[in-house]
Formats: structure tokens, sequence, C-alpha cells
């Protein structure tokens, strides 16, 4: 409907009715729809085809969320968008026969339902939702109060960060298979199921707004820092030649740090955190006849990268060689990094046994750095 706002506002096609206007634009957000959904469920059997028990689930799950997360946000962005326009409209824009007028022939061309079809997106999304509130309770629980469980075959203790990742992998099986069905319905009802002339459109998107709900506390509460850290890995993994690139910056400005620290005949030892230890493993493993010691604090380099990327410094790199002078310490919450298990690499590897989630590490590295001083 933004376009037949444009169209208005610039006068174009001014010699066009407003039902012209409403049809042409209504007609351009249904086929916006249709072409978005057929180019996910196309991409996404194209995943399947060429990643189907040929690589790890792990990999095939988060390729396949690169495709619909951000379809989810957009789309309850857009119903919070369109409920909050509605509203301005019939209650301020004056004329309310005109707003009338608008939704009649706005159900007219719209050619399905409109409420089945939103209520269902809202259905799914709103479950994915609490299967994420789920999972954060799990954590929770297991962090507080069960302190570790068994893995499935009992021959280890599982803590509450890896029970985290391992809730985060279930639930990418299941999005898929609901959001699959959810598009095979929006297809269904597109051929099948037609509008509704008495359907309140505020009222419809005021209620499929609320499938952004149980996504807030990812947003605006203490796990917010995990769209932090899957911002700063998708930045980093974009191609060099990109403008937003973050790969080539934050490497040239550690090793610009390295190089002055050096000139001035100091010991170094690099203190990272996080995504900072991906960038420091690079850099500090490619100092030739290099003494900097390093330190990795909560690094996602196996429990994310590798585990769900398959991607791997020396995969990334042909010429990589690890620190050789390299401590790792990671904390049994932490529901983003965990150990990195390698043994030929790093000298020591540690657990944090202070709660603190994937935060609150600069006290921890501090004491490291002291030790390494005492050293």
């Amino acid at each position: 409907m933004l376009l037949s706002i444009i169209f208005l506002g610039l006068g174009i096609f001014h010699h066009l009715s407003l039902e012209l206007i409403l049809l042409f634009s209504t007609f351009a957000y249904v086929a916006g729809q249709g072409v978005t959904v057929l180019a996910l469920l196309l991409s996404a059997i194209e995943i399947l085809r060429r990643s189907w028990k040929k690589l790890p689930a792990e990999y095939v799950i988060s390729r396949l969320a690169f495709l619909y997360v951000p379809l989810l946000f957009m789309s309850a962005l857009g119903a919070i968008i369109w409920a909050v326009s509605l509203l301005i409209s019939s209650t301020y824009g004056g004329d309310v026969s005109g707003y009338e007028v608008w939704e009649t022939a706005y159900l007219k061309n719209l050619n399905y339902n409109l409420a089945s079809m939103e209520y269902a997106f809202a259905g799914v999304m709103f479950s994915i939702g609490l299967l994420c509130i789920v999972g954060v309770a799990r954590y929770l629980y297991v962090r507080h109060v069960k302190k570790s469980i068994e893995s499935l075959d009992k021959n280890e203790n599982i803590y509450s960060g890896t029970v985290a990742q391992n809730w985060i992998f279930t639930l990418g099986r299941i999005a898929p298979v609901m959001l699959f069905l959810l598009a095979i319905f929006y297809l269904f009802s597109l051929a099948f199921l037609e509008s509704y002339p008495n359907t309140k459109v505020l009222s419809v998107y005021s209620w499929s707004a609320m499938r952004a709900l149980p996504f807030v506390p990812l947003v605006i509460g203490p796990l917010a820092i995990l769209l932090d850290v899957l911002g700063d890995v998708i930045f980093y993994l974009l191609p060099i030649d990109n403008r937003i690139s973050a790969l080539v910056r934050t490497r040239e400005r550690l090793e610009n740090g390295i190089n002055i620290a050096r000139a001035n005949d100091h010991d170094i030892v690099v203190l990272s955190h996080s995504q900072g230890t991906v960038v420091a493993i690079y850099v500090v493993g490619t100092q030739e006849n290099s003494d900097v010691r390093l330190i990795t604090a909560g690094s996602p380099i196996a429990s994310l990268y590798s585990r769900f990327l398959l991607s791997t410094p020396k995969g990334r790199e042909r010429n990589h060689k690890p620190p050789r002078r390299w401590k790792n310490i990671f904390r049994l919450d932490d529901y983003v990094a965990g150990p990195i298990n390698d043994a030929k690499s790093i000298e020591i590897e540690g657990i944090v046994d202070i709660p603190g989630g994937h935060v609150g590490h600069v006290g921890v590295l501090g004491r490291c750095q002291s030790r390494e001083s005492d050293t």
C-alpha cells in the first residue's frame, strides 16, 4: 500500500482513478509476497539438495536460518507498521468514509483471505518465539538449579552453555519445517481462499503484530548479546571487497597495535574476548618469529564458527598458523562460546568457575594478564 501513497503524493498516474491505483498497488504487494515466498522455497530446496547427508546438520540449519530469520523479524516489523499506520489513518485521517473505501478496495483486490493468512503467520512466528523462551528457561534451570545434565549416551555431563547451544540446534530443525508448511498454506490461500469483505483490516494487523512479543527479551534483555555476536560474525564473514566487511579493518587495527608495542620494546600479551578472539587468533598466528602471548576468553571459534558455519581459521586462510603461546578460557554457562579443544595449538585451556554467561570477562582477563606478568 506504500506504492499507492507514493503515487498519489507524487502525482504519478494522476489520470487514473483511486480504485485503479489501489488495484495496482495491491497487486504489486501480493506479487512481492509471492515472489519472496517462492524465492525462499527454491533457495531452501537448493540448500538441502546440495547439503543433504553431505554436510553436518548444524551447517545446513544455519544456512537455512540465514534465509528465514531476517524474514521473521521483517514480517513482525511490517505488521507493527501496518497496525500503527492504519490506527493513525482511521483515527486522525479525518474522513472516516475514505478509510472505509480504502479498506473495502484493499480486501477486494487482495485475492486471498487476509485474516487466515496473517493469523497463520503470526501463530507460527509466535510459536517459534515461545520455543526460544523455553530454551532460555531450560538454560536458566540448568545453570542455577540442575548445574549439569547427562548427555544422551551418558558418557559426560553437559553444562548450561552447551545446553543452550544444543537448544538452538533443536530449534533450527523445528523452525524450517513450520515455515515450510506455512509457505504451502500461503500458496494454497492464494489459489483457493477468497477474501472476506467484512474483515476489519486494523484488527487483523493489530493481532498479527503480537507475533513480535516473544522476541522482545532477545532484543532488549540480557540475551540481546546474541544479536550483537551474530552481527559481528556476519560483518566479519562478508567478502573483503564489501564496503561493510569488518575483516580487514579489525585485523589491521590489531596488527598496528602489536607493531607499535613491538617498536617500543614491550612484552606483548593480547587479551581478546568473543569475536575479538577470532581476529586475534589469526593476527597473532601470522606474526613471524613472534613472542606475542595470546589469551582468549569466550571464543566462538569452535562452538559457533566451526560447529554451525564450518568455518575454521585454516579453512579461511591457507597460510594460517595457530599462535605459539596461546591460552584459552571459557565459562561452563557461556551460551555463545565453549572449549576449543585444540591440544596441538593451545598451551592451557581452563574453565572459569565464576558464573557470568558470555559477558564480564574483563576481570578474569586482567587476572590472566597478571599471572602472565608474574611468569
